[in-house]
């Protein structure tokens, strides 16, 4: 707007006839999506002007900019937001794990889960008790099941295939 007193649009803003005395304005919409606009972009004077193409599109650049500081806030805040709740899993895991071996150790019965992208099986304290293995002990799958007494080892592969197969626990109880 190159002369605001002459604008139907602005001519009866009190920041017109008032203080600041606006009397150029130019404003560039600023969306995060493309589709609501958040609000926008202003350069006013207290003197008529006649912008040039090129500060125009300085404006056009500089709204585009905000826009993009926008997005990278909404982008930090959510990244942040994600590692307090990847914190927050990790500490339940830790200490859901801690009362486990709590309980593992009263009950002196033990725990192993398969990794299934390695086939390495994670043991429990009490399961390195019982098996007599160091920590650290690196186990296979394979290795693990030849713990089992042979005639419960084929129902053990079953429980560990249908756990692995349908994402879900399993339980039981076998000799050694």
């Amino acid at each position: 707007v190159e002369d605001t007193l002459l604008d139907g649009r602005f001519c009866d803003n009190p920041l017109v006839l008032g203080e600041p005395r606006v009397r150029f304005y130019a404003g560039i919409p600023l969306s995060v999506d493309g589709v609501y606009h958040i609000g926008s972009l202003c350069v006013i004077d207290t003197r008529p002007r006649v912008p040039t193409d090129t500060q125009l599109e300085q404006l056009r650049r500089l709204a585009r900019a905000v826009e993009g500081l926008f997005l990278a806030h909404r982008a930090a805040v959510s990244a942040n937001e994600a590692l307090i709740d990847a914190r927050t899993q990790r500490h339940e895991a830790e200490r859901r794990e801690k009362l486990l071996q709590h309980v593992e150790t009263m009950a002196a019965i033990g725990a192993w889960r398969v990794d299934v992208g390695s086939g390495e099986v994670i043991c429990s304290d009490q399961v390195r008790r019982i098996y007599d293995v160091p920590e650290g002990y690196a186990l296979a799958y394979d290795r693990a099941i030849e713990y089992y007494a042979p005639e419960d080892r084929e129902m053990v592969r079953a429980k560990v295939g249908h756990a692995i197969e349908t994402a879900s626990h399993f339980h039981f109880e076998a000799g050694l």
